[in-house]
């Protein structure tokens, strides 16, 4: 009867330790899926939110505190009436749908600060991960040297300054005139 037991013991020990590495090497496998999958749903997510676009000219950004900001002017859409910008904030930690963003917003022409009417249409509401479009209507002059897009108390920063000269904006008009 001892004997019976200890051959029992001894397979059920055997039983353990073999499911034990099944389990962990099954676990593993699936542990490896699993993220692979949820990086390529992050990926998606920055390509929507516009995170992956080619940073150039047009596209300026801002990281400080735990928000960033992504702010990028769009000339075709802009005119002597209106600048146009597209804005995509992203954090962890902040709720960004307590900002608003009209209010936080200034135009500087050349440090001359111009009348603040903005329009701020969201594409994501989503409280940390926040996009949409910037329009700033206004009588926008031609000559001016730089303009720049400010966003105050965004994440207790008190200033974050987007600025484009007017090359930068113009510049595809120009290389169309020649």
């Amino acid at each position: 009867m001892n004997k019976y037991k200890r051959i029992v013991l001894v397979a059920a020990i055997v039983v353990l330790f073999g499911g034990s590495v099944y389990l962990i090497l099954d676990f593993d496998k699936n542990a490896q899926s699993v993220t692979s999958t949820m990086a390529e749903q992050v990926k998606g997510k920055k390509e929507v939110a516009g995170l992956n676009q080619k940073d150039d000219s047009l596209t300026k950004t801002d990281t400080q505190g735990a928000v960033a900001v992504k702010a990028t002017i769009i000339p075709e859409k802009s005119n002597t009436n209106q600048l146009v910008f597209e804005l995509v904030l992203n954090t962890h930690s902040v709720d960004l749908s307590k900002y608003n963003i009209t209010k936080a917003s200034k135009i500087v022409f050349d440090e001359r600060e111009e009348s603040q009417e903005f329009i701020w249409k969201t594409s994501s509401e989503d409280s940390h991960h926040m996009s949409g479009v910037l329009t700033w209507d206004g009588l926008v002059t031609v000559d001016f040297k730089e303009v720049s897009l400010k966003l105050e108390q965004i994440d207790n920063i008190p200033v974050r300054t987007f600025s484009w000269t007017n090359d930068d904006i113009y510049q595809s008009d120009k290389e169309g005139e020649q």
